[in-house]
């Protein structure tokens, strides 16, 4: 007696089975779709709104960007992160919007920014700054013309702490130069004449420079907005101060 063994062949599932299988698969998909359409649509009516906010805040009391960033993680959840980087790059662009009216809102202001770069002219010289480390007990400014070209050196103060100074235009031999771009550099010494280290990078400390001057222009250079004083183009990001006009002293009025 031989035994036999039968193999099943596919199951069989009615009609009306499958119709309602197919059925029950479509409305599953008609209510995601639903669903990340309605939330797509808050989504966008929140950027809508934020773009507004941020186009038109108070460039002095910006929005809060770590609740904006939070914001953003939560709609990252549900609806990917493709979206979100499209989203973002909406937004950064009225954050560009919101730097360039800034950089325009110090038109004709006397500021002062982070830099050792400036215009000179002659019956105008500008105001410059420099810090000196602590242990500082003589320093030393140098001047360079455009193309960095060493024109004249000058004692600075022996004294740590930020210092002013305004440079009258003479050179090496007394003449006076012409206007135009100029930067200077400042180097810090102790009482032998040596320069201040630092203990951790054992290398010169560098002394932070300023420069104060009217603004005549705002413009975007490589995505970033830029202040104009007098042909020096410096980062909105080095504004240190907002000055009157009439004030020598170097206090910020902002």
């Amino acid at each position: 007696m031989s035994n036999t063994v039968s193999k099943a062949g596919p199951e069989i599932v009615p009609f009306h089975e499958r119709q309602r299988g197919s059925m029950d698969q479509k409305a599953g998909e008609q209510i995601k779709e639903n669903s990340t359409k309605m939330v797509m649509s808050r989504y966008e009516d929140w950027l809508k709104l934020t773009m507004a906010c941020i186009e038109n805040q108070d460039p002095m009391n910006p929005m809060d960007p770590t609740e904006m960033a939070t914001q953003f993680a939560h709609f990252g959840q549900i609806i990917g992160v493709l979206e979100i980087k499209d989203m973002m790059q909406k937004v950064l662009n009225a954050q560009g919007v919101t730097q360039a009216l800034e950089a325009a809102s110090q038109l004709d202001r006397t500021v002062e920014v982070a830099s050792n770069k400036f215009h000179f002219q002659e019956n105008d010289p500008p105001q410059l700054n420099y810090t000196l480390p602590q242990g500082a007990q003589k320093s030393v400014i140098a001047i360079y013309d455009e193309k960095q070209r060493l024109i004249k050196t000058m004692p600075g103060e022996t004294t740590a702490g930020k210092h002013y100074f305004s440079w009258n235009g003479e050179d090496f031999n007394g003449h006076q130069v012409e206007s135009g771009k100029y930067l200077f550099k400042v180097k810090a010494y102790d009482e032998s004449m040596k320069e201040i280290i630092d203990s951790i990078t054992k290398k010169a400390v560098p002394v932070p420079t300023g420069v104060r001057g009217t603004i005549t222009g705002a413009e975007f250079e490589n995505n970033k907005p830029m202040l104009n004083m007098r042909g020096i183009s410096v980062p909105l990001e080095t504004l240190k101060g907002i000055h009157a006009a009439s004030d020598k002293s170097g206090k910020d009025i902002l």
